[in-house]
């Protein structure tokens, strides 16, 4: 993040200044605090892949976008969000496919085969009646089918009041300044919907480590409207 910071703003007093912006944020902090899990390594390994992005450094990018792949199942999205947008914006094009169509392979590897594997033939997260995410209907076929024609449960759900003030707490220690970089908070779309669209309280407070594939994108952002 110092790297990144410096080499948009030209200023070290700044880069700095965002660093510890960083680690005082309510966010970190409880990576910190709430015991030890993977999550927490996502963070260093998306800001690397956005620092050899931008020094154009694309197999030192590809070789932290692997990494990122091994971190957890559910930051499979986010990955292929960055691959998809490496390839488009910056053009890319190989290397982010590659990272995509990685990502969405390992994804329904570990949906449609390992999961099911150990749990009687069905994937818990989607499949089962005690899931988080079972009023969205059974599996992705009626997952799917929810959103396109029931989209009244998915909006109900999002306007839950703890999820606006999970939304309102991520953003207002950095004044909501992120917001103003879109092309980047695009790529947290996958992870907010993960984690807004749970029944799980857990899964949309902050004090825990499910807004460790979050943070990095925020930050990145509120980097790259600092320099404009």
């Amino acid at each position: 993040l110092y790297y990144l910071t410096v080499l948009h703003l030209k200023n070290n007093k700044l880069a700095i200044a965002v660093v510890v912006t960083f680690f005082l944020s309510t966010a970190v902090e409880y990576n910190n605090l709430f015991d030890f899990h993977p999550d927490h390594i996502i963070i260093v390994l998306i800001f690397s892949c956005f620092y050899f992005l931008e020094v154009n450094r694309r197999g030192w990018f590809f070789f932290f976008a692997i990494l990122a792949l091994l971190v957890k199942e559910s930051y499979l999205f986010s990955v292929a969000a960055l691959g998809l947008y490496v390839a488009i914006r910056y053009k890319w094009h190989k290397i982010g496919f590659a990272v995509f169509v990685l990502s969405l392979t390992l994804f329904f590897i570990h949906a449609k085969i390992i999961l099911p594997l150990f749990f009687e033939g069905i994937n818990p997260l989607i499949q089962s009646p005690e899931s988080s995410y079972a009023y969205l209907g059974n599996g992705f076929s009626g997952i799917l089918k929810t959103f396109f024609l029931n989209p009244l449960i998915v909006i109900r759900e999002l306007l839950h009041l703890k999820k606006i003030l999970f939304i309102f707490v991520l953003f207002s220690p950095l004044l909501f300044i992120p917001l103003l970089s879109p092309w980047i908070l695009i790529l947290t779309i996958q992870s907010f919907a993960i984690q807004l669209l749970s029944t799980a309280p857990l899964h949309y407070t902050i004090n825990n480590q499910y807004t460790a594939s979050l943070v990095p994108f925020i930050f990145v952002s509120f980097v790259y409207v600092l320099k404009k």
